[in-house]
């Protein structure tokens, strides 16, 4: 099979372009944390930002907190969560005086 030169040029600069766009979306962002709402599990929170970057946990048996961090360039989300559960939630940008909390 003989595909012209041309051709594959256009494919390879098509993939190449798709991999870019792709790699400069990060799910850690406005609407993302948006998405975020109390007493989500944290196995959602992880499907909507993916892994965190941070993690700090404490199991005191019948009550265990974590709190987790995910950041991108400039952005970061902290997201608290009671046994499973979101509690609480920032968003931090540079530029924003205090963190939004909800």
């Amino acid at each position: 099979m003989n595909i012209p030169f041309r051709s594959c040029r256009h494919a390879l600069l098509a993939v190449c372009l798709l991999l870019t766009v792709t790699a400069c979306h990060s799910p850690v962002n406005q609407e993302n944390f948006t998405r975020i709402e109390t007493g989500m599990s944290e196995a959602e929170v992880i499907a909507l930002l993916g892994e965190p970057t941070e993690t700090t946990s404490i199991d005191l048996g019948l009550f265990s907190g974590t709190a987790a961090t995910w950041r991108h360039k400039e952005t970061e989300i902290s997201v608290q969560f009671v046994n499973g559960k979101v509690q609480t939630k920032q968003l931090f940008r540079p530029g924003q005086p205090e963190p939004r909390t909800r």
